[in-house]
């Protein structure tokens, strides 16, 4: 999925769910990872795209790092924070996982089991889907 659009859309929908307070954490959480592939292509550095942020144990550290600032600057619960910023690099790392061969969600294992289990545009729709709903939910609640 070409760097970040489409991830916002779960971001939203699990903000919608759970908590509104949760989404700018969930936000930050979904688009941080991609920083890694980002500086990548700007460099010109000789790396993979997707490498170590693109796995559920770096998201941890950078979740961590962000949720220790994201706390500090804003006074929110650094546990609450910590939390959604975890959860939207997860979600993040699943979907792209499931598109991109170069990621090794379970580092240090380097294998994705998740690769190929959709397709392009069935993630792409479901993150679509994901934020027309979250905007339903949200619109239903202010009523």
């Amino acid at each position: 999925m070409p760097f970040t659009a489409f991830h916002l859309g779960p971001a939203f929908l699990l903000a919608a769910l759970l908590t509104p307070l949760a989404l700018p954490p969930l936000i930050i959480g979904s688009i941080a990872v991609d920083v890694e592939p980002a500086l990548i292509l700007v460099l010109g550095l000789d790396l993979p795209l997707h490498g170590f942020l693109h796995s559920l144990l770096f998201g941890v550290l950078l979740a961590f790092i962000l949720s220790f600032i994201y706390s500090f600057l804003l006074g929110q619960k650094f546990i609450f924070v910590f939390f959604f910023m975890y959860l939207g690099h997860t979600v993040h790392v699943i979907l792209d996982s499931m598109l991109y061969s170069d990621i090794k969600p379970f580092l240090p294992f380097g294998f994705n089991p998740l690769y190929g289990l959709l397709s392009s545009i069935q993630v792409t729709v479901f993150c679509v889907l994901c934020f027309i709903t979250s905007i339903i939910i949200f619109i239903f609640r202010r009523r």
